[in-house]
């Protein structure tokens, strides 16, 4: 009897593993479809790309890549750029969830002395985290810092952005939504001054390893990141960070990346903090149905099936990641180049959400 049980699920697995393996399948000639009818996306032009995707309880990941130029897998490490703000947004909730920080108190109160103005006292850390501080993009000294093109933040320190914020005219734009890198660069040093930890050491202990997220991380000597290319396809080191870190920082992938979203989407915690993230907070100018979020951008589509989506960019890579809670699905897309690919991931999600039949 036991063996005619084990027998039958070893039969079971074998017809689930088939069932999948087709499912992958089929969906790997959506998207070359969807590359090759859809898109202008060239392997001479962008030498690599990991798609990821998340189909409720199914999850699939998609390599491209110009062999000759680079070899990646799925697991393949990826400088994620400003898409580090979503992970920034979430930790600076779960200090609010816990009372260390209040985001609706001024920056000065969270500020080490020697970065604090009286022009900084209406800011709060709101602003800073849904890019309505009035802030400039970057700080105004910051160009004569930026000694290496596609290194940028290599040597401007964060006693360079204290002197900048000590001196500051108070903004006139406070309010209105303007992204900024330097509201979560501000963020890094509130998040540190609070907790007495580097943000590497924050982010890996309260986002990465509760999520076992193990090949996430901001700096680790000791991690291979995948080749990046610049638009002419020359190699780039990845940056360095002595400041902004929380702004463009992060180094992840794919699994990783999955491995979040489907935290966010379907986890008891993960729905807490989407609960507290994902209301829209302020719209965005010159778009009809964009808004910000905390640290996301909610775009709102006729359906009413709200998407959220992040992406970035270093000097040789990009990402982003779409996801839409109501249908649990998600596409993650990083790529060996800076240039972004966001169309090709909003018709992966268009087609897992209006097209696809489901085989399982």
């Amino acid at each position: 009897m036991y063996r005619l049980y084990f027998f039958l699920m070893l039969c079971q697995l074998d017809v689930v593993s088939f069932l999948s393996a087709q499912n992958d399948s089929i969906i790997k000639s959506e998207i070359d479809k969807i590359i090759k009818y859809d898109t202008d996306i060239s392997l001479e032009d962008v030498p690599g790309f990991t798609i990821g995707i998340i189909d409720h309880d199914s999850s699939y990941i998609f390599t491209y890549q110009n062999n000759i130029l680079l070899s990646i897998n799925d697991s393949s490490i990826y400088e994620i750029g400003g898409l580090t703000k979503v992970f920034t947004a979430h930790l600076c909730q779960i200090l609010a969830n816990e009372n260390i920080i209040n985001l609706h108190h001024s920056i000065n109160e969270y500020l080490p002395a020697s970065f604090q103005s009286q022009a900084l006292n209406e800011i709060t850390l709101y602003h800073l985290v849904t890019h309505t501080s009035g802030l400039p993009s970057r700080p105004d000294n910051f160009g004569v810092k930026n000694e290496e093109a596609n290194d940028p933040y290599l040597h401007y320190t964060k006693k360079d952005l204290g002197e900048y914020l000590s001196k500051i005219r108070t903004p006139t734009d406070t309010g209105h939504y303007i992204y900024s890198h330097l509201n979560y660069a501000i963020l890094e040093i509130i998040l540190e001054h609070v907790t007495q930890q580097s943000f590497a050491q924050i982010i890996h202990n309260y986002i990465f390893l509760p999520r076992h997220m193990n090949q996430s991380f901001v700096s680790d000597t000791n991690r291979i990141i995948s080749p990046g290319f610049d638009r002419s396809l020359r190699k780039c080191s990845p940056w360095t960070f002595s400041s902004f870190a929380a702004s463009e920082g992060i180094k992840s992938s794919c699994p990783d990346l999955i491995a979040y979203v489907k935290y966010l989407m379907n986890s008891d915690d993960g729905q807490t903090i989407l609960k507290s993230l994902l209301p829209a907070q302020i719209k965005i100018p010159r778009s009809k149905k964009a808004y910000a979020a905390l640290g996301w951008h909610l775009y709102q589509n006729r359906k009413n099936k709200n998407l959220y989506l992040h992406s970035g960019k270093t000097s040789g890579h990009a990402a982003s990641i779409h996801f839409m809670p109501s249908t649990k699905t998600a596409v993650i897309l990083l790529t060996n180049s800076p240039v972004k690919m966001d169309g090709i991931a909003t018709l992966v999600l268009r087609m897992l959400n209006d097209n696809w039949k489901r085989k399982i």
